[in-house]
């Protein structure tokens, strides 16, 4: 029997000019959530009918591509569509001849015409490397249903790593949080699809909220004072509040110098507050997390 693997994610829009090829890639799933009612009647307890209301494809992923995912997806999501030549949404399922990837079109992609794609959470552990969770919503775009099952496909060329970056710095309202074990970017994107007349297939899709929160664990402990972090909370702005995650040096220890621009910096406006103060078991050394609630400040995303 068949059997198939990760390979790429390819997204492109009507208004790009070419394909953005995501690679680097962890996990990757597409759930297919269904809506099924039935009910009991009277004289059976059996049901006599079954209905399949609604079939929602949905898929989400996780890579190490960090940079490319910003670029391309920015804070509040993007809505995906195919137009001729251009894919829209296609997650490439690789074809696997015995223990070699199958040459040729051999390959399947589950493409979707119409998608709402959108960045999760970038999550990244002391001396780990950063990754950052993709979602996405297919929809019925009055033409294709969400997602189309596409045999006899070549794979699209995998592009070079960009690298990894990991945990570098977290300054919030001028304030350095030193010593940090894991950091969590949280870009709170709520969105809602739906649809009408019961048509079995969301055609619409409403962006509710983008309520971004990041989420920090430090063996910090004096962060939680009144010249530092107090009781209700640090206020951030842009202009001082700076998370950095550091690139790896390729091929050896360290990271790329400190002056290059590979490195990757978000800012942030909103209150930071301290959500757990001591954390600690037996002797060991004791952690204090931080959550900071972004805002928009009238000109900048959150």
């Amino acid at each position: 029997m068949a059997h198939y693997t990760n390979h790429a994610i390819e997204f492109q829009d009507t208004a790009d000019a070419s394909a953005t090829i995501l690679g680097s890639l962890s996990q990757v799933s597409t759930p297919i959530e269904s809506d099924v009612q039935y009910s009991e009647t009277s004289g059976t307890y059996y049901p006599e009918h079954v209905s399949v209301a609604a079939v929602m494809p949905k898929f989400s992923a996780s890579s190490f591509d960090i940079k490319k995912c910003i670029d391309y997806f920015g804070v509040v999501g993007k809505m995906i569509e195919e137009d001729t030549g251009k894919v829209g949404t296609a997650i490439y399922q690789a074809y696997y001849n015995d223990a070699a990837i199958s040459a040729g079109a051999t390959h399947r992609r589950l493409r979707m015409a119409k998608a709402f794609v959108k960045l999760g959470t970038i999550s990244v552990g002391h001396r780990s490397d950063a990754q950052v969770g993709l979602e996405g919503t297919g929809l019925y775009d009055e033409t294709n249903a969400p997602v189309l099952i596409e045999a006899s496909q070549s794979l699209p060329t995998l592009p070079a790593s960009s690298g990894r970056w990991t945990i570098a710095s977290v300054s919030i309202g001028g304030i350095a949080v030193n010593c940090n074990l894991s950091l969590d970017i949280d870009f709170g994107i709520s969105e809602t699809a739906f649809g009408c007349d019961s048509n079995t297939f969301d055609t619409m899709l409403n962006l509710s909220s983008v309520q971004p929160k990041v989420t920090f664990t430090s063996l910090d402990i004096e962060g939680f004072a009144d010249a530092k972090v107090p009781l209700l909370g640090l206020a951030g702005t842009h202009a001082n509040t700076i998370i950095k995650l550091r690139k790896r040096a390729h091929g050896t220890a360290g990271f790329v110098a400190d002056g290059t621009a590979e490195h990757i910096t978000l800012t942030a406006d909103g209150v930071l507050l301290a959500t757990e103060a001591h954390s600690a078991s037996g002797n060991q050394q004791a952690q204090a997390s931080f959550e900071m609630h972004c805002k928009w400040d009238g000109t900048n995303a959150p």
